[in-house]
């Protein structure tokens, strides 16, 4: 028997993991940040590493695409594991293109 999907309100949707709200750049606090501190440390924990300007386009776009998964982590605890498989995958990726090129 198929289980039915669980249907969340919008509001639900944009409601931050709590998980994510007891992480801080050194390590998880006995309190909680606010949604918009969070926020922005997943951000940043991601945008500091910028591709210099010869990537080629396609992982250029699949890293971008890593760093929007990550942020999105902040809402679902889950996310943060699906960016650092998808890593893997950009960072093969970035390998293919470059073997090709030469």
């Amino acid at each position: 028997m198929i289980d039915s999907v669980e249907m969340k309100t919008f509001d639900q949707l944009i409601t931050p993991d709590p998980r994510t709200l007891s992480f801080s750049p050194l390590g998880f606090l006995p309190g909680t940040v606010t949604s918009d501190l969070a926020t922005e440390l997943q951000q940043e924990a991601i945008g500091w590493c910028d591709l210099r300007e010869n990537v080629p386009e396609q992982t250029r776009l699949a890293f971008e695409r890593l760093r929007t998964v990550h942020t999105y982590g902040v809402l679902c605890y889950e996310l943060f594991t699906v960016a650092a498989d998808l890593s893997l995958l950009v960072f093969e990726q970035a390998l293919g293109e470059r073997f090709v090129a030469l």
